[in-house]
């Protein structure tokens, strides 16, 4: 009699499933190893996928802008990956991919990297201060179905062979990096929980959209003279 997939076993069977087009592209490395142009691919794949997950949500990159910002301010970080929806107000200097996004549109931010390298500056780009001032301030009683975890994510698609782990393991025990694939030996294999790190936090951004659509209004009391 056949058995059944254990709860463990099945969600281990799906993982790489639900991430199949984002697998390290072996086949294009027939054409070029160039890790600009490879890179360049996997990050779209991976941004494709956040896009699929996080509907009726958008995804851009671009910038996060609110009042705080200085006037042409030629620091503004740029941000590889926002999901926003155009309320209470949309994205302005939207073309393609590209928006600048107005801080209470934004409900979540991704930083992606096709590989562990330069993990310091990722520690950077993911701080608590960074993230608060790109995502739009919680509702009353948000914090509690977020369950603490801030609306920022650092998304490495693989960590090859001789890649330092320690300090990106620290981060991903915190919750603040998700490592979707490594290489171990001649193979390339999933990280099912990080997998599932990733879509269960794209499904709280899913929710913080709902929970704003329509709660959030612009104070025109402002303008008055």
């Amino acid at each position: 009699m056949a058995q059944k997939h254990g709860p463990a076993d099945f969600l281990k069977l799906l993982a790489p499933q639900i991430l199949a087009e984002l697998r390290p592209p072996t086949e294009i490395k027939r054409f070029t190893r160039n890790p600009a142009v490879v890179g360049a691919y996997i990050e779209t794949a991976v941004r494709e996928f956040v896009r699929r997950q996080v509907q009726p949500l958008r995804v851009a990159t671009g910038a996060v802008i609110d009042q705080d910002n200085i006037p042409g301010d030629v620091k503004l970080p740029q941000i590889d990956t926002i999901v926003w929806a155009p309320s209470p107000v949309p994205a302005v200097f939207q073309v393609g991919e590209f928006g600048l996004v107005p801080r209470s549109s934004a409900f979540g931010i991704l930083e992606i990297k096709s590989s562990a390298y330069d993990i310091p500056a990722l520690d950077k780009t993911l701080a608590a201060a960074v993230i608060k001032r790109a995502t739009a301030d919680h509702l009353p009683g948000e914090e509690e179905f977020m369950h603490g975890a801030a609306p920022g994510l650092g998304v490495v698609c693989l960590r090859a062979k001789g890649q330092s782990a320690k300090k990106l393991e620290g981060m991903t025990h915190r919750e603040r990096v998700v490592v979707l694939f490594e290489e171990a030996g001649d193979k390339i294999v999933p990280r099912p929980a990080e997998v599932y790190r990733l879509v269960n936090f794209l499904g709280l951004l899913r929710i913080r959209g709902r929970l704003h659509e329509g709660q959030v209004q612009i104070n025109i009391d402002v303008l008055k003279n």
